[in-house]
């Protein structure tokens, strides 16, 4: 995810050899689901969090029982 930390949104960038679909969730620090997106190609640029407050977020990526967590920081002046 670029940039981090932001002041607008995150860019994702999903490249994977396999063909299958992704969903990422964006945490806030509690563990409370605050953006889910499904069905997200495997060769796909997208954008998210354009609504999140300040602050410091995890965004989990799962494909085909596999999963990556990367922290994120929204920093809005």
């Amino acid at each position: 995810a670029y940039p981090n930390p932001t002041e607008s949104d995150f860019t994702f960038v999903i490249n994977s050899s396999s063909a299958d679909s992704y969903s990422v969730n964006i945490f806030d620090v509690t563990g409370r689901i605050v953006e889910a997106h499904s069905t997200i190609s495997a060769v796909q640029e997208f954008k998210c969090g354009a609504k999140l407050t300040d602050g410091i977020y995890f965004a989990e990526g799962v494909s085909a029982g596999e999963r990556e967590i990367i922290k994120l920081v929204k920093q809005v002046r």
